[in-house]
């Protein structure tokens, strides 16, 4: 029976919770220590804690702080392990869902997807999802899933794509989870067969941010640096220019990919920086997909702020020098306060296509300058809304807002008629 159109939490529901109370007559419930005791010392097959502090101070009907103190006395007196204490809980259904997997292929699904994704957030994300939804499928052998010469695969691949099919604005990101889980499975046929995904009956979702093309956007833009230093230190300016003029993702340090993937060295690092100077450089990225791309264009204040930091370094060192997740957070609060909306580090590479565009660098030759784009209809769809900017007028007002420092060198690249 498909669902009704909605978010994954209110057709799946919240982390399950326990349904075993600590007994009372009256007044304020007495906690069971025993019980939490016994909870907190819990594990599944591989290792896991299979409960979480919030769960076990529901079903003890006490508040979190509670369970901590516990732990705390547990752990001084012997009954609990400090080891215990710093195993991962990650839930009742996830707990079950984990230690099925487990006995299908003899390591933890969630411990497979953190190798796929550089932040682990995003792989407990994927895996409470495909959790949820095997709980919601009445929780199935996985081991019959995995058997190629069984039915159960397709099966299931069928109905999920009939529970969740009509909800066609959410359909791509929800076939991206469980994809995954077939794919750990081994069962990559199923995927082929039933859980294909299209830009035609999938399309991807466009994240519109109209302020990009205000004629008071670039303006507000340099406030916003100006605010950021104000905040993380003088350190953060070349860190936002670089990501704007390279158009670099976000990237990891873990993967060596992008931005926060820069490590000053030699060419054994999948993404480094060599200067000899700030006008002799060579500055290889690895990127999304495998792609690797060269740094070729940067404005003269950038490369003389990048030279500054490149100095300090030793060699193998990162070159970000703000934490990603502050870094994140204050961005977020920052153009929040002054441009009217929370913008993510990812769109500098809207602002960057944007002003490269507005400058006149033609489409065709601005989806290849440092980290492009391999295909132009993605760039134009996704990151570049010109419908503000077609006309002539305006395009020079714009223009004119650009800070001077991000037009530098850029008539190297003009000169002809953009292409849309």
């Amino acid at each position: 029976m498909a669902h009704k159109p909605g978010t994954d939490k209110e057709i799946l529901g919240k982390s399950s919770k326990f349904t075993e109370p600590t007994k009372h007559k009256s007044g304020r419930p007495k906690v069971n220590r025993d019980l939490v005791i016994r909870n907190l010392k819990q594990t599944d097959s591989t290792g896991n804690r299979r409960y979480t502090n919030s769960q076990i101070s529901k079903m003890a009907q006490c508040s979190p702080r509670t369970i901590n103190r516990i732990m705390k006395e547990a752990v001084k007196s012997g009954e609990i392990t400090e080891e215990d204490m710093k195993k991962k809980a990650i839930g009742t259904v996830e707990a079950d869902f984990d230690s099925e997997c487990f006995r299908v292929k003899g390591y933890s699904f969630l411990g497979w997807l953190e190798t796929k994704f550089s932040n682990k957030s995003t792989a407990k994300y994927y895996f409470n999802f495909c959790s949820k939804v095997w709980d919601e499928w009445k929780k199935p052998s996985l081991i019959e899933v995995a058997d190629s010469h069984s039915q159960m695969g397709d099966q299931l691949g069928m109905r999920f794509v009939l529970d969740y099919g009509d909800d066609k604005d959410r359909m791509r990101p929800r076939l991206k989870k469980i994809r995954y889980l077939f794919r750990y499975l081994g069962r990559g046929d199923v995927n082929d067969s039933h859980l294909t995904m299209s830009d035609a009956k999938h399309p991807r979702a466009i994240r519109d941010v109209p302020e990009i093309t205000q004629s008071n956007f670039p303006a507000l833009f340099s406030e916003c640096i100006e605010e950021m230093v104000c905040r993380l230190g003088n350190s953060v300016r070349l860190d936002i220019m670089l990501k704007l003029v390279s158009q670099m993702r976000t990237g990891s340090a873990k993967g060596e990919r992008e931005f926060y993937g820069i490590k000053k060295g030699s060419d054994e690092s999948k993404t480094y920086l060599t200067m000899v100077s700030p006008e002799e450089y060579r500055f290889k990225v690895f990127a999304k997909r495998s792609e690797k791309w060269d740094i070729f264009w940067m404005p003269e204040i950038v490369r003389n702020l990048l030279w500054e930091r490149y100095e300090k370094m030793n060699i193998g060192d990162n070159l970000a020098s703000i934490p990603l997740a502050k870094f994140r957070t204050t961005w977020g609060d920052v153009t929040e306060e002054i441009v009217g909306r929370r913008l993510v580090l990812h769109d500098l590479r809207k602002i960057s296509l944007t002003w490269l565009y507005v400058m006149g660098v033609p489409s065709e030759v601005a989806i290849k300058i440092n980290v492009g784009w391999l295909d132009m209809n993605t760039a134009l769809a996704h990151y570049l809304n010109v419908k503000k900017v077609l006309r002539k007028t305006f395009r020079a007002e714009y223009r004119e807002q650009i800070p001077e420092w991000f037009k530098d060198g850029l008539d190297e690249y003009t000169g002809f008629e953009a292409v849309i």
